[in-house]
Parts: C-alpha cells; sequence; structure tokens
C-alpha cells in the first residue's frame, strides 16, 4: 500500500519522468528480445539489419529522452534564472548546425530530382532485368517454372517477388550430381554479385550454367532443368 501511495503522490512531472523510463525501458527490452530470436535480415545487398540497431524504434524513446532534458533545463531555470538562463540560448545554438545540414541536405535533394537513381529503382531495374532474361529464355525453350538463387539473399527474393518465381536457398545442388530433380522443365536462373563471380567458378562449371550478361554489380547464369523421368 505504502509504494502504491508513493506513486500517487508523484507530482506530475515525476510522473512524466517515470512513464517515460518505463516506456523506454519496455521499448528496449522488446528490441532486444526481437533482435535475439529473430534472425538477421538483409535488407540491401551486403547489409544486414536487425531491430535493435534500427533507429526507427528508438524514435519514441529519442523524443521522451529530449522531452524529460527541456523539463529539467526548464526547472533549473526556475530555481536559479541567473545560473541557468543561457542554457536554453546555449541548446538552440548547437542546433544551428543540424538545420543547416537538413536544409543543404533538401536541397541537394531536390537539385538532383529526376537525374539522381534510388535505392528502389535500382532494385526495380534489376528486376527488370532478370524479367527480361527469362521472358527472351521462353522463346527458345519451354519451362513451367522459374527458379532464383545465388549469392545475394535480398536481391534473390526481390527477383523472385518481380517475376512470380521460386526461392532455391541451397547454392550447392546446383552443381552437386543428380542434386536437382524436377516434376516439370524449370529455368534456373543463377544471380551472382560480380565481386563473387570468381569464388562461384566452381559452380557455374560443374553446373553447365549459360552466361546471360552483367548489370549493375550482378552477373545472371540460366540453365535449363529438364523434368526428372
Amino acid at each position: 500500500m505504502d509504494s502504491k501511495k508513493g506513486i500517487r503522490k508523484l507530482s506530475l512531472i515525476n510522473s512524466f519522468y517515470t512513464i517515460s523510463i518505463l516506456i523506454s525501458f519496455v521499448i528496449a527490452a522488446l528490441l532486444t528480445i526481437l533482435s535475439l530470436t529473430v534472425a538477421k535480415e538483409e535488407i540491401n545487398p551486403g547489409v544486414m539489419w536487425s531491430y535493435i540497431e534500427d533507429a526507427r524504434y528508438h524514435g519514441l524513446i529519442t523524443v521522451l529522452f529530449q522531452m524529460c532534458l527541456f523539463i529539467i533545463i526548464h526547472q533549473l531555470t526556475i530555481a536559479d534564472s541567473r545560473k541557468w538562463k543561457l542554457v536554453p540560448i546555449l541548446i538552440l545554438l548547437l542546433l544551428i548546425p543540424e538545420t543547416f545540414r537538413g536544409m543543404l541536405f533538401d536541397a541537394n535533394r531536390i537539385s538532383k530530382i529526376r537525374t539522381e537513381e534510388y535505392s528502389w529503382q535500382q532494385e526495380l531495374n534489376l528486376q527488370k532485368y532478370a524479367d527480361a532474361i527469362i521472358a527472351e529464355k521462353r522463346k527458345s525453350v519451354t519451362f513451367t517454372h522459374t527458379v532464383v538463387t545465388g549469392t545475394s539473399y535480398y536481391m534473390n527474393y526481390r527477383v523472385c517477388i518481380f517475376s512470380d518465381a521460386f526461392y532455391l536457398k541451397n547454392t550447392k545442388v546446383v552443381y552437386e550430381e543428380q542434386g536437382l530433380k524436377s516434376a516439370a522443365n524449370v529455368l534456373l536462373l543463377f544471380i551472382i554479385e560480380i565481386n563473387k563471380v570468381e569464388a562461384q567458378k566452381l559452380s557455374i562449371e560443374k553446373g553447365k550454367f549459360d552466361y546471360e550478361g552483367s548489370f549493375k554489380g550482378y552477373s545472371f547464369y540460366s540453365k535449363l532443368i529438364n523434368k526428372t523421368k
């Protein structure tokens, strides 16, 4: 009962501090648990992502911390205006460089409209390039489905989504003897990052893949998997 009375007797400001600390702790704990239980995801080629390192999920914590900081400064200013009156001005001065950086960033983005290629546009162009390879192969060979594999988990999934293809996670089976069996004719598209082509040379040679071309840091190879009798 005493603890409950103590909480009820907290001032409005102290209640805000308490709630802010509890919310921040819960968010941090939740992000930690998710990061430990959910595997990292490749959000961009070669860039791994986890919950706790994503700044977006710390947004509320950041806002609450800043609000608490300004409340503390305000209280100190009220208690001793002569000693703390310059602190708000100092904080505003410290914000000036970040303000100008944001303005320059926005101006730079505006000046490059229709000339700068954004990450989503790069992905779309790669997806279209892979889809064009699949469409061209359909003109010369007959296959029911397309299966995509390769060195970039991220790009493999992007191509699969765009071209309505299946994803083959285990790349080793592409060259292992009797490793691939299919109930129908299937086109296997092997996408390799250019800087990893040399490391995948054995897979390409043993798998007897045809080179289809290179585009924006990726090399594309294909192979027809005939229906297993």
